[in-house]
């Protein structure tokens, strides 16, 4: 008996795979989430090829596939949070994070609903109703579990399973390309494959009309569950693994408003602390199907009290599981993030409260930039002023975060970036940069100047070697970066986390930075600058957009006629 029976005459493959991470959950539940990675992968990837309406994008991995609107619009937000759940546990699962059964049992779940979403809309005959039975999950011997295993071992079983499911993978795909490519030369097979899409298209509209999916499928895991799941895999990725000192649930505070709560008691629902016992950040969780920012009035209640009993104001975040904002009241309005922050990235942002300076009172190297040349002075200060500010109290506040410079080729755009590196690392505001171009020759170039200019921070061509913790200049190609970001977990933990780089710097930025390698900068939390001689104002390639600013107006302009005539 299994839980996946119901699939098994229309989805071998995936009845297999799924009914082999059921028989694993126990014995091995980092198994069991490889499975339940391996088997959403391969499901979406059949949607893809089957259904006429799912128009594969450029980038083909799965977490491309799965933010395409095509795929988005099949299901409501909390099975597609839950799905994104079975990728990063499944993720981290392969690259050394060890899984509960807890979380095994979970990704089960999820994958159930999502199984069950493909049965009742292109199965042959619409299943019968169905409920997941944690009972049917087999249970470990008992000689099993005397037996320890060592984590070295775990790895090495865990590589081969690994190794095991791309291969079978990879095989999978390369029998569909094979199959793909003699259908286009054969008329007669590509309208029989053409049919066969059209018919299970048409087949999902008419049982959208005639089932309720939301009664026929109902959520198996609690909603809190879920939404403390997915925070909690968020942070095990940036380093903030339960077991190891630092992380804190329900954490009780005193000091809240007593018009609202007469005992003046609060729980905060995560505290992240530094290593000498003092509050670094807060995390309000809210429910999964509300905005996180109903959440932003009580985090900072929180923080108030937390400050007045540490005497240490955190870093807030508001979180509802899927999107998390963050918000450094001391110095920059609320933003929209990606993730969380490490212990390390933390204990910097509260120590740059004090340690930042004005950029704007910067004395510029004009052996970098400058001298004979007064417009790189210019568009030097035209970014500090874009990037800094002052309150009523006369306080340093952050702006904006993104800055365009429009420089004619030839005045020295290069030049001009390693004196704005040199501003913003003299000035505390920035520890490590990543300068981007679209090919190898500029990363290198780039790379030899900045080397001129900047000789002591270290630099690397990510496309030739890896960045170690002193790294301070990372250049690399879109390509590059976007692999290393997806790739750099090391025993769970990410390398390259959301708040890895304080700046990046886009050279030529009017190319290939906008639908293909856009993710790169929603991704990490930096400063944002720009350059390039002619920027695009297209609806689909618009470089000011990127910059969230309107057309036309950069932070700093020197075109090609101003230049000629100097």
């Amino acid at each position: 008996m299994s839980n996946f029976t119901f699939i098994k005459a229309d989805f071998p493959q995936l009845y297999a795979d799924a009914h082999e991470a059921e028989r694993l959950t126990y014995d091995s539940p980092t198994a069991t989430a490889m499975f339940c990675r391996s088997t959403l992968e391969n499901a979406v990837n059949w949607l893809y090829e089957n259904d006429r309406k799912f128009t594969r994008p450029w980038r083909t991995d799965l977490n491309s596939l799965m933010q395409e609107p095509c795929f988005s619009e099949l299901f409501n937000q909390q099975l597609l949070n839950e799905l994104h759940l079975i990728r990063k546990i499944g993720n981290n699962a392969a690259h050394g994070t060890r899984v509960n059964a807890d979380e095994a049992v979970d990704s089960l779940k999820y994958l159930f609903r999502l199984l069950r979403h493909l049965a009742i809309y292109y199965s042959k005959q619409t299943p019968d109703t169905q409920v997941f039975d944690e009972a049917l999950i087999p249970r470990p011997n008992a000689a099993q579990t005397a037996k320890p295993v060592s984590h070295k071992d775990d790895a090495k079983q865990i590589k081969k399973l690994q190794d095991n499911i791309d291969y079978k993978n990879r095989m999978a795909r390369e029998a569909e390309k094979k199959i793909a490519e003699q259908t286009q030369q054969n008329a007669a097979l590509k309208r029989q494959l053409e049919q066969h899409q059209a018919e299970l298209t048409a087949l999902r509209q008419q049982r959208e009309q005639s089932v309720d999916i939301e009664i026929a499928v109902p959520p198996e895991t609690p909603e809190a569950q879920t939404r403390r799941r997915y925070i909690d895999v968020s942070l095990k990725e940036c380093g903030w693994d339960n077991l190891r000192m630092g992380r804190e649930l329900e954490y009780e505070v005193r000091g809240m408003p007593q018009s609202t709560n007469p005992s003046g008691i609060g729980y905060v629902d995560y505290v992240l602390w530094s290593d000498d016992g003092l509050p670094l950040a807060v995390i309000e969780a809210k429910n999964t199907l509300v905005s996180p920012r109903k959440g932003k009035h009580q985090a900072e209640l929180y923080a108030d009290c937390l400050q007045q009993m540490h005497d240490q104001r955190p870093v807030i975040f508001y979180s509802n599981g899927f999107e998390t904002y963050l918000w450094d009241d001391q110095f920059y309005p609320e933003r929209r993030v990606q993730g969380f922050y490490s212990k390390d990235e933390l204990q910097l942002l509260i120590d740059r409260r004090t340690s930042r300076s004005d950029p704007r009172e910067f004395t510029v190297n004009q052996d970098i930039a400058g001298k004979g040349r007064p417009y790189q002075l210019e568009a030097i200060a035209r970014v500090a002023e874009n990037c800094v500010t002052q309150n009523s109290e006369n306080q340093l506040r952050g702006r904006e975060r993104r800055s365009l410079l429009v420089m004619a080729t030839g005045s020295g755009k290069t030049r001009t970036a390693a004196a704005l590196v040199d501003m913003f690392s003299k000035c505390n505001w920035v520890k490590r940069v990543l300068f981007l171009a679209d090919r190898n020759a500029l990363v290198s170039q780039a790379k030899g100047a900045f080397n001129t200019h900047l000789p002591n921070l270290s630099a690397i061509d990510l496309t030739k070697e890896k960045e170690d913790d002193g790294t301070r200049l990372v250049f690399s190609t879109y390509p590059t970066i976007m692999n290393r970001i997806d790739g750099s977990l090391r025993d769970g933990e990410r390398f390259y986390g959301v708040g890895h780089f304080d700046l990046i710097i886009i050279d030529e930025a009017h190319r290939s930075v906008y639908q293909k390698y856009g993710a790169i900068f929603d991704y990490f939390d930096a400063l944002l600058i720009g350059l390039t001689a002619t920027p695009k104002t297209q609806v689909d390639k618009n470089t000011y957009g990127l910059f969230g600013i309107e057309n036309n107006d950069p932070t700093f302009a020197y075109e090609l006629d101003s230049a000629v005539h100097e």
